[in-house]
């Protein structure tokens, strides 16, 4: 008996395509401004960095596993 896995190429096509769409969008949408949050502000930055930085994370993981959907 021989394993097969069979996969509809167009589906991983679309799949890898929203992936790469989805990281694009993330990192097309810019930086917050700083907030005036007055005697919070500061530790409003540090967190508004410390997401943004996730989110460039996030996206570059996007566009890596949409280069990777399928290998032919």
């Amino acid at each position: 008996m021989t394993d097969q896995l069979d996969a509809d190429l167009a589906l991983l096509d679309t799949i890898a395509d929203r992936l790469r769409r989805a990281g694009d969008s993330l990192t097309s949408t810019g930086n917050p401004a700083t907030p005036d949050a007055g005697e919070a502000t500061a530790m409003i930055v540090e967190l508004l960095a410390k997401v943004s930085e996730n989110v460039t994370d996030l996206a570059g993981g996007l566009r890596a596993v949409s280069g990777r959907t399928y290998q032919v």
